[in-house]
């Protein structure tokens, strides 16, 4: 059936109200002490500037490939990010 169909029967549990067509940001006070956990599904840029922790910052993509031959790994995965600014690039990809 798949996530979709598992995550639909999640909505339908008792203690979850789905509520559709309100400002998340007008309504967020008012939840505070009623609900366990409340789930944001809007804009992601709007989320963080309402909590006050300012505008994300974006980098653009720019594909480049180094073959580099060697008889070990050059990092510890296959995959691994980096998100913060101390670099030009966002991910090395190693393939093994």
């Amino acid at each position: 059936k798949g996530y979709t169909a598992w995550f639909a029967q999640v909505l339908k549990h008792r203690n979850i109200d789905v509520v559709l067509g309100i400002d998340y940001f007008d309504v967020v006070k008012s939840l505070e002490g009623r609900c366990g956990k409340t789930i944001f599904t809007g804009p992601i840029d709007g989320y963080f500037a309402n909590s006050g922790l300012g505008k994300l910052e974006y980098r653009s993509i720019n594909f480049e490939a180094d073959i580099i031959q060697n008889k070990g790994f050059f990092q510890t995965h296959s995959v691994v990010n980096y998100p913060g600014p101390e670099v030009d690039f966002t991910r090395i990809v190693e393939y093994k």
